[in-house]
């Protein structure tokens, strides 16, 4: 992501990865929410963040952002039919969204009004005081990761 661009997009993480994330979200998280947010009507998954097997896999993803930066937290979202997001900014520096597999009609995501789509394993990052949503799923299951980042403090104690 350069300074100057809207958002980066891109296949950062392999199909292995993504089968890696969708395995351990299973495994070792809750559902945490039915709604969340602006979110309306998805579950939100969440309780794998620090997993230790996950760790390189934020690595990659941050490597794309200019700044420094960690990871505040990951979570999935899945959206089945009658859901979607409302437009908002995200309570982070970055916001990366991972597209897990799935198969579903609708729930085109919009970036500040600008519509992209993102196949399986394809990433997002934006800044995220962007303004971002999620259409209506008509549907089937759409799953995403997202994951929060947090521009490092430089400051010393």
């Amino acid at each position: 992501m350069t300074s100057k661009s809207k958002y980066y997009k891109g296949k950062i993480l392999s199909n292995e990865e993504i089968e890696l994330i969708d395995r351990v979200s299973y495994q070792d998280s809750i559902i945490a929410h039915d709604s969340y947010q602006n979110v309306v009507g998805a579950k939100m998954i969440m309780g794998f963040t620090n997993h230790p097997d996950l760790k390189y896999l934020w690595d990659k993803i941050k490597y794309h952002i200019l700044d420094p930066s960690k990871l505040l937290r990951s979570y999935i979202l899945e959206y089945t039919q009658g859901n979607y997001t409302q437009p908002h900014v995200d309570l982070a520096d970055y916001t990366a969204i991972t597209m897990l597999p799935c198969e579903f009609e609708g729930g085109c995501m919009a970036i500040e009004g600008e519509f992209i789509t993102l196949d399986v394993g394809e990433t997002v990052i934006i800044n995220s005081y962007q303004e971002h949503e999620v259409g209506l799923i008509e549907s089937g299951t759409r799953r995403v990761n997202v994951a929060w980042f947090k521009k490092n403090d430089n400051k010393r104690n």
